[in-house]
């Protein structure tokens, strides 16, 4: 005796299984938004080593970003050419043989 496609028989199974209820996602009670975040706002975290830290890196950046910011605005117009330095006159030197015939093939 022939037996039936699996395949079959699990999209026969899945055909007979009702749809799922629709999201039911319950409303919020009023006021639990504010109660949370007022919440939050009052708990701090004990102020530590790490954070003052941090606190203090992060103020140092924004301060130096500034000074740089500043000394660039504030600068001298660019000096006029000068002779290449080693490294540039390396980098940008023409070659002193031509570069080789490409392959034939």
């Amino acid at each position: 005796m022939k037996q039936p496609d699996p395949l079959a028989r699990l999209w026969a199974l899945a055909r007979q299984r009702p749809a799922p209820p629709p999201d039911t996602d319950a409303p919020l009670p009023p006021g639990l938004a504010t109660r949370i975040a007022a919440r939050w706002a009052d708990t701090r975290p004990p102020l530590n080593r790490g954070a003052l830290w941090e606190t203090v890196s992060a103020a140092g950046l924004v301060t130096a970003l500034a000074l740089c910011g500043v000394a660039a605005w504030m600068r001298e117009e660019p000096h006029p050419a000068r002779e290449a330095d080693f490294f540039t006159a390396i980098l940008f030197a023409e070659p002193k043989h031509p570069a080789p015939a490409p392959l034939p093939f």
